[in-house]
């Protein structure tokens, strides 16, 4: 696996605790590891540096996420 694929699953498996999921069936996990991918992509473009950090932050004000989310998408030209 080259190294930006195990620093990418690293940041998954340790940030977000990916492989301590119970979701087993289906496409769930792929969706799954395609969102988590995507957050850690989003918090990086936003310069996020401590992700553990910002994410206990979206989880004790989840306004934040909207406002992050829709905020973004109404003011990009």
């Amino acid at each position: 696996m080259p190294s930006s694929q195990n620093r990418l699953h690293h940041r998954r498996d340790v940030t977000l605790r990916e492989d301590h999921c119970q979701v087993r069936k289906g496409a769930a996990p792929r969706v799954l590891a395609v969102l988590n991918s995507f957050l850690l992509g989003l918090l990086d473009f936003c310069g996020v540096t401590n992700v553990p950090k910002q994410m206990r932050l979206f989880d004790a004000r989840p306004h934040l996420v909207a406002r992050l989310l829709l905020g973004s998408l109404l003011t990009f030209t």
